[in-house]
């Protein structure tokens, strides 16, 4: 079986828009900031095995605020220049969807395909929806902490307050096991 290091788009592989400390996702290419220093630890995962996959709820596509032919333009970015293996993507606008953060469908889509050891993969993302859907299909979570005024996670293996220390410590993890 092979392991996966699971992503959330949004305040983790590009940055969020905040407004009034909630989290929305870039609306034009302008607002597509990518968070590049993560490409060098994305390699690093790659050369110990683990696939890159991107799991992201994307309703402003389902309630038409955003085409999908953005998306699909800012995936196509975050591929090439993270080198990212695959992106799951829920465009449904309710919460009805068992594919839809916090369920779990999306990373079982990905566990399916990839035939992925839930066990030994990780989800590193900034949202409690990241971290239900990770704990649901048995991936450790690492929750980036940026204090939204939201719903807080309850619910992870490990939580920090930067992304950085977040792949810092994914990394450490990784070199001990092998």
């Amino acid at each position: 079986m092979k392991k996966a290091i699971f992503f959330d788009r949004d305040g983790v592989l590009n940055k969020a828009i905040i407004i009034n400390s909630k989290p929305y996702s870039p609306r034009n290419l302008k607002e597509f900031k990518i968070n590049l220093f993560l490409k060098k630890y994305i390699n690093f995962f790659k050369k110990k095995n683990f696939i890159i996959i991107v799991i992201t709820n994307q309703p402003d596509v389902g309630s038409g605020k955003v085409p999908k032919n953005l998306i699909l333009n800012f995936h196509k970015i975050l591929k090439k220049k993270l080198l990212i293996d695959d992106i799951f993507t829920c465009y449904d606008q309710s919460n009805k969807s068992f594919l839809k953060k916090p369920n779990p469908g999306m990373l079982f889509m990905a566990q399916k395909k990839y035939k992925i050891d839930m066990s030994n993969s990780y989800f590193i993302g900034d949202r409690w929806k990241d971290m239900k859907a990770s704990y649901t299909a048995g991936v450790k979570g690492l929750f980036v902490d940026f204090k939204y005024n939201e719903k807080p996670a309850t619910k992870y293996h490990k939580k920090f307050n930067s992304l950085y220390k977040a792949v810092i410590f994914l990394k450490k993890k990784i070199q001990q096991n092998i």
